[in-house]
């Protein structure tokens, strides 16, 4: 080998010593960004299963995790927490739900409603102590809970979720990712119900507003999708 041979071997060398760390660890950051997707993606809404009487979805089980095992997920600071009750003012029709603007689902972005397990006694307590009262358009009252409520209501269960996804989507939009539903549900021209009983999820479909999803537990199917509606 002669000299010129030598520095060139010894340069390669050298630059390899330099590059193989930077490129080890473009490697690795690549991986990272492959598994951070694919952690997100967990949280996708036709990502829902229903295992030991129990449906799973976006990281809680409806009917055993509370408001809190959701914030350790999604962020709290998106959140507003209120009592929501209807314009006839009936009690029973008031619900303590989490309403969180927009959240990133995987890659589908979504408004989204928790309802939270309570009792008439309990939302009765609330709304005497509430710190301020407001009204929304279609009339209902929108009843702020006191800190202390507030605090003690991140413990409660979740009952339902609801999401609305921020894009317009079709029929067959949601028989492409969640497969053909056990019954369809059409109650006029505009408002389609698909209801996928293995997933305890409602679809309403919407031509002229916007979709939403409605995921409870399984044994509260007939009683917050199915008969209601019946009664229609």
């Amino acid at each position: 080998m002669n000299k010129l041979q030598k520095i060139f071997l010894a340069t390669i060398i050298l630059l390899l010593a330099i590059f193989s760390p930077l490129l080890f660890n473009i490697f690795n950051n690549s991986n990272g960004n492959n598994n951070e997707n694919n952690n997100k993606n967990i949280y996708l809404p036709w990502n829902v299963e229903v295992v030991n009487n129990t449906t799973n979805v976006f990281g809680v089980k409806l009917g055993e995790s509370n408001l809190n095992d959701f914030l350790q997920i999604w962020n709290e600071k998106e959140m507003e927490l209120a009592i929501i009750k209807s314009p006839d003012e009936d009690i029973k029709n008031a619900n303590l739900e989490a309403y969180f603007a927009e959240l990133k689902l995987g890659f589908v972005l979504a408004k989204v409603i928790i309802t939270l397990q309570t009792n008439p006694d309990e939302l009765n307590t609330m709304i005497a102590r509430a710190s301020d009262v407001s009204f929304l358009r279609n009339g209902s009252k929108q009843i702020t809970l006191n800190n202390v409520d507030y605090q003690q209501a991140k413990n409660k269960i979740i009952k339902s979720i609801s999401i609305i996804p921020t894009v317009n989507l079709n029929e067959d939009d949601f028989i492409a990712r969640f497969g053909n539903p056990t019954q369809k549900i059409v109650l006029s021209d505009d408002i389609t119900h698909l209801l996928y009983e293995n997933k305890s999820l409602d679809i309403v479909v919407s031509n002229k507003g916007k979709e939403v999803l409605q995921y409870v537990s399984p044994q509260n199917f007939d009683a917050l999708i199915k008969q209601p509606l019946n009664k229609k």
